[in-house]
């Protein structure tokens, strides 16, 4: 499979960085397309720990290439998709007002997630308290 993505840079004398990334990057998304599909075939490996690395350096990737959008998190589904990530982590969410915060995803997903990697507890809490126009989030583990 590695071969095939890096198949052009057998025969080049001079490497395109830039056309490395970008393989680099379909690598990563293909193979966490991959390992998220992977949990109904119950294999003896922790692919879940495999998939937490990955997002991470995805979401790191989209920092470091300067590529941020503002968009709308959901706080409930969020803590669905942290709860599909960490098994030995209950994550529980408390919303005041709307549940739906505008910021710039690729940020928050990478704080939240770096907090749920280093939580030593067994679950976290996500508590948004949203007015009109300001939010306020709390992200503590229990």
């Amino acid at each position: 499979m590695i071969l095939l993505l890096f198949k052009d840079f057998l025969h080049e004398k001079k490497v395109n960085l830039a056309k490395y990334e970008e393989r680099h990057r379909e690598l990563i998304k293909l193979l966490s397309h991959i390992l998220s599909r992977i949990k109904k075939f119950r294999l003896p490996i922790n692919y879940q720990i495999l998939r937490r690395k990955l997002l991470i350096l995805q979401l790191y990737d989209t920092l470091k290439n300067n590529r941020f959008t503002q968009g709308e998190i959901n706080l409930f589904k969020l803590a669905h998709q942290l709860n599909s990530l960490y098994d030995n982590l209950s994550v529980r969410s408390v919303v005041t007002g709307g549940c739906n915060i505008t910021t710039v995803p690729n940020i928050f997903l990478l704080i939240v997630v770096l907090i749920s990697e280093n939580t030593k507890g067994s679950s976290l809490h996500l508590k948004l308290i949203n007015n009109k126009k300001v939010f306020t989030i709390f992200i503590y583990p229990l």
